[in-house]
C-alpha cells in the first residue's frame, strides 16, 4: 500500500496535523519531501516525513455558541485574534457589532454566514459579499461583545481560537 500512503500524504495539499502529545490542537501543514520507504520487516516499512507547518495552532474542535440577545459576550481564550465564522438568522437588513466594529448585511433571507477565515459572506452556495458593508470581524483575545439590530432570531458563533 506504499502508493496509497504516498497519495494520501501528498493528495490534500495543506492538511491538519495533530500531535499525540497535544491532541486538542491542530496545525496546518504540508508534506514537502519525497518519501523513501525502507522495508524493515516483511510487512512493515519506515520513512521520514518533512513538512512545512504554519506557526499557529488551532482548536481541533471549535465550540459553537448561540446568541439570542444583543449585548452577549463571547470569549476568545486563544493567544491571538481569531477569525470567527458567524451564522446570522433573520430577515432584511441587519447590523452586527463586534466590540467597536460594525457590519451591515443587506437582504438577509433566513440566514447568512460571515466567514472571516475565507473572507466571504454567503448563504449556501450563493455569495453575499455584495450585500455586506464593513470588514470581516476578528475576535480579540479575551472577552468580546456582540450586539445586533434588525430582524434577528439568533446568531451562531464559531470562535476559531488560535495560539502561538
Amino acid at each position: 500500500k506504499v502508493d496509497d500512503i504516498k497519495a494520501w500524504l501528498f493528495g490534500a495539499g495543506e492538511s491538519d496535523l495533530v500531535f499525540s502529545f497535544q491532541d486538542d490542537k491542530k496545525y496546518t501543514a504540508q508534506v514537502v519531501n519525497a518519501i523513501d520507504f525502507k522495508q524493515v520487516y516483511r510487512y512493515f516499512s519506515e520513512f521520514q516525513i518533512i513538512f512545512n507547518c504554519r506557526p499557529f495552532k488551532y482548536a481541533v474542535e471549535n465550540n459553537i455558541e448561540t446568541i439570542n440577545t444583543s449585548g452577549a459576550k463571547v470569549t476568545n481564550s486563544g493567544t491571538i485574534e481569531s477569525e470567527p465564522v458567524i451564522n446570522i438568522y433573520g430577515r432584511g437588513d441587519i447590523k452586527l457589532k463586534i466590540n467597536d466594529d460594525e457590519i451591515t448585511i443587506k437582504n438577509v433571507d433566513e440566514y447568512v454566514t460571515i466567514n472571516s477565515v475565507l473572507k466571504d459572506a454567503y448563504k449556501d452556495e450563493v455569495l453575499k459579499n455584495g450585500d455586506m458593508i464593513g470588514e470581516f470581524p476578528l475576535f480579540k483575545v479575551g472577552e468580546n461583545i456582540i450586539s445586533f439590530s434588525g430582524n434577528v432570531s439568533k446568531i451562531e458563533v464559531e470562535i476559531n481560537e488560535a495560539w502561538i
